[in-house]
């Protein structure tokens, strides 16, 4: 399953951000570009307070109050679920399977570290790389800061 298209390609650019959205913007921003209606999907888990989420994403803020992020808030992290307008290195997010993926990016000499069966991390970019069980990527979650791995 994909999800609607905004009706353009957002680019997963990590480690800046997705699209025109950077990490460091303000709700406001992110509002302003996906809109003020708020859709909670069953892949998101947990408190989602300080978070805004859309169809197929998930923008996570630094500071919340009990209802969501706070004005002046900062971008902290994005992840993005089964979106195919949203592309990656070119190509559709869903459209990259795990073997694709890790060959692309060890062209380019980007250090992959492969956390579980399903899941690939690129420490380098605070980059983590989910995929279903045909082993296409579904899942990319990007973080601002520095993800801590296990060694």
């Amino acid at each position: 399953m994909e999800y609607f298209s905004i009706g353009q390609t957002l680019n997963i650019n990590p480690p800046h951000g997705l699209g025109p959205i950077d990490f460091g913007a303000l709700p406001s921003d992110v509002r302003g570009f996906f809109g003020t209606d708020l859709v909670w999907e069953e892949w998101m888990d947990g408190n989602m307070n300080d978070c805004l989420y859309y169809p197929g994403l998930v923008f996570h803020f630094d500071r919340c109050d009990s209802r969501a992020p706070l004005p002046s808030a900062s971008l902290i992290a994005i992840e993005v679920f089964r979106r195919g307008d949203c592309v990656f290195r070119g190509r559709p997010m869903t459209h990259w399977s795990r073997p694709e993926i890790c060959k692309r990016l060890g062209k380019e000499s980007v250090e992959i570290t492969n956390l579980v069966a399903d899941a690939i991390a690129i420490p380098r970019w605070n980059l983590e790389v989910s995929f279903d069980s045909d082993g296409y990527c579904e899942h990319f979650w990007l973080d601002r800061d520095r993800i801590q791995y296990p060694s």
